[in-house]
């Protein structure tokens, strides 16, 4: 499915990420803070913008839309790996369920989920101890879950990159990923890329769980998604002016 594609792509680009860096500091034994059995369902958005308002928005990006929700089921811990089931639940009312594993400390993965992090990171930490880089988390900060704190880790990077065939064209990469110090589990991300001429973004939230109530909206999150509406406003009302030109235009 595109989607899948879409999605193991972004993956494949954040492992790729932990490679930027090459020194790293010594870190202890990291810590599982989920457990079997425990689930965890998020809510998926795609969104793209583009300068040219005759340009059709990517297939991918509506496939994401297609989904009701995302569901990870965590089946059994080992050591530092972490063994889940992945549902997709489409608005046509299918499903797609796949079997995978996550290393926290290695950052090895299979399957479309890769976002479970050790319990307890603070800020300065490596996300992946004994993975190929050495990114490190930027913060940690209290968030609110129906009237009850949580503190929350968050990790930031903003990346560039240059056009093999043509190095003055570039594009960037934005990602913000938040997650449960405490469990180590993703609560929200934000990741788009920003090309010349058009942007995409997907963003997935954590809309029900088994282990605590689901958060309030993200702060983070509100202005861009604020932005991009408009954005998508601007386009449609543009494509109306354009219909309507043509159809008063004398012959």
């Amino acid at each position: 499915m595109n989607v899948k594609k879409l999605l193991v792509t972004m993956l494949i680009f954040a492992l790729l990420c932990l490679t930027t860096f090459i020194a790293k500091p010594v870190q202890g034994a990291v810590t599982v803070g989920v457990s079997p059995g425990e689930t965890f369902t998020y809510d998926l958005k795609g969104f793209y913008f583009s300068s040219n308002a005759s340009v059709q928005i990517p297939e991918s990006i509506k496939d994401v839309n297609d989904t009701v929700w995302y569901k990870v089921t965590i089946t059994s811990i080992s050591g530092s790996k972490i063994a889940l089931t992945t549902t997709w639940h489409y608005t046509n009312g299918t499903e797609y369920a796949e079997n995978g594993h996550v290393d926290i400390d290695t950052s090895i993965y299979d399957g479309s989920f890769w976002q479970i992090f050790a319990s307890n990171l603070k800020p300065g930490d490596l996300v992946r101890p004994d993975g190929p880089g050495s990114i490190t988390l930027n913060s940690t900060y209290s968030r609110t879950y129906n009237g009850n704190s949580r503190d929350t880790n968050k990790l930031s990077l903003d990346l560039t990159y240059y056009n093999v065939n043509d190095t003055t064209q570039t594009y960037t990469r934005n990602t913000i990923t938040e997650f449960d110090k405490q469990s180590g589990m993703l609560v929200s991300t934000w990741d788009s890329s920003v090309y010349p001429d058009y942007t995409f973004t997907i963003t997935s939230e954590l809309i029900d769980s088994s282990v605590w109530a689901v958060p309030e909206f993200p702060v983070f999150l509100a202005l861009p998604l604020f932005m991009i509406t408009i954005a998508f406003a601007v386009i449609a009302i543009k494509k109306k002016l354009i219909n309507l030109t043509d159809k008063i235009s004398p012959t």
